[in-house]
């Protein structure tokens, strides 16, 4: 038998798809919110901000790995 009992050839690993955030800025909040149902229907994280300058000033307090000068 060749199948393992998770329904994958022994041996081989289950492929989890690990996926990032997406941040969705703009102004229309029911956009938003449509884009970010339909990204979480697929397993994505989301994050809105209806305003860039939201973005950028919460960007660098939750997320200062990512800070660039």
């Amino acid at each position: 038998d060749t199948m393992a009992t998770s329904g994958f050839p022994r041996g081989a690993q289950s492929q989890q798809t690990t996926r990032g955030t997406v941040f969705i800025v703009d102004d229309d909040a029911d956009l938003c919110d449509a884009i970010a149902n339909l990204l979480k229907s697929v397993d994505c994280r989301t994050e809105i901000f209806h305003s860039a300058q939201e973005f950028l000033e919460n960007f660098d307090k939750c997320y200062p790995q990512f800070h660039q000068c």
